[in-house]
């Protein structure tokens, strides 16, 4: 309970709104459900334990999940990347710039190279989405019976 007091508090604390940054491991009221916590921690676990042993086994799905689609979104990030990083050569490059800077400077092979990576990433990226919503269903459905 500790830690997740802290977790929670922290983009308070520094005034960030993290709404959309977990949708899938949030209850429909925005809570977050504490009991099995709570009995952890009066048994005697540590907050360490009680993450690993109780709160991550019940995140997991949803912390997989929002990794993958970060993953997805950093992937197809062009124009955000470029105008905050600066785009400096060399040091703020990721493979969407890449790309750009390659076509830019006719080099058609790498950056069809590059490209074709990009977009055997992206299908990768479907392919494990749909495998997690399969296993996320058949989770929810075994919980049903």
């Amino acid at each position: 309970m500790a830690l997740l007091s802290f977790v929670d508090s922290t983009p308070r604390a520094y005034r960030l709104k993290v709404s959309n940054a977990a949708p899938s491991i949030s209850t429909s009221d925005g809570t977050f459900p504490t009991q099995e916590e709570e009995a952890a921690i009066s048994l005697g676990a540590s907050g360490v334990q009680t993450f690993f042993r109780v709160t991550l086994p019940n995140i997991k799905w949803g912390v997989l999940y929002g990794v993958l689609l970060c993953n997805a979104r950093a992937m197809g990030e062009f124009g955000a990347v470029s105008v905050v990083s600066g785009h400096i050569r060399g040091e703020t490059n990721t493979m969407p710039l890449l790309v750009e800077i390659l076509y830019d400077e006719y080099q058609f092979v790498a950056a069809f190279a590059i490209a074709s990576l990009l977009a055997m990433l992206a299908l990768i990226t479907l392919i494990a989405k749909t495998i997690l919503e399969r296993q996320l269903d058949e989770g929810e459905a075994s919980r049903d019976h």
